[in-house]
């Protein structure tokens, strides 16, 4: 939740409300998904909505545990490569996370059998197959979502090492 100050465009971030409704969107999620897990595909759009929210909290929340504290000193070079490599380290997990979001997306697709090996029918979907497409457009969401914050997290990083070499030419 961004607050816009009232005396300019500056703006301000309450970390607490941020992680206060992530919480509950992460309960409602979990609610949700216990519904679909019963055969109600009526929810997807309302969890698609609370995942996406979800995405944008935790990266408001991340984006500001990243700042340095606003009375301190400021960094050392040391300390920026420091967060860099940290950046770097969630770009990793990011990734991987992708990987698997990937994988499953695949064999929605794919089934079990290799990719080559699937025949693609002409013949209407089944019924049985729209809880399927729904996963698989729940992944695909999730995968979006994860290729944002890689990009912020991997832009980040250069960003960090980029004022690291700056502090230390100006030594």
């Amino acid at each position: 939740m961004l607050v816009l100050a009232a005396g300019g465009p500056q703006t301000t971030f309450d970390r607490d409300a941020a992680q206060a409704e992530l919480s509950a969107v992460a309960v409602r999620i979990e609610q949700l998904k216990a519904r679909y897990a019963t055969g109600d595909g009526s929810v997807v759009p309302e969890l698609h909505q609370q995942l996406v929210r979800a995405q944008e909290l935790a990266q408001a929340i991340e984006a500001t545990s990243a700042l340095p504290p606003p009375s301190g000193d400021a960094p050392t070079a040391e300390e920026l490569r420091e967060r860099a490599d940290a950046d770097r380290d969630e770009a990793d997990r990011l990734r991987r996370a992708i990987e698997r979001i990937e994988t499953r997306m695949a064999e929605l697709q794919f089934g079990p059998r290799a990719p080559e090996a699937n025949l693609t029918s002409t013949a209407p979907a089944r019924a049985s197959e729209v809880p399927a497409m729904e996963r698989l457009a729940m992944l695909e969401a999730q995968r979006n979502g994860l290729l944002h914050r890689l990009a912020i997290a991997l832009a980040e990083a250069e960003h960090l090492e980029a004022e690291a070499r700056k502090l230390e030419k100006a030594k």
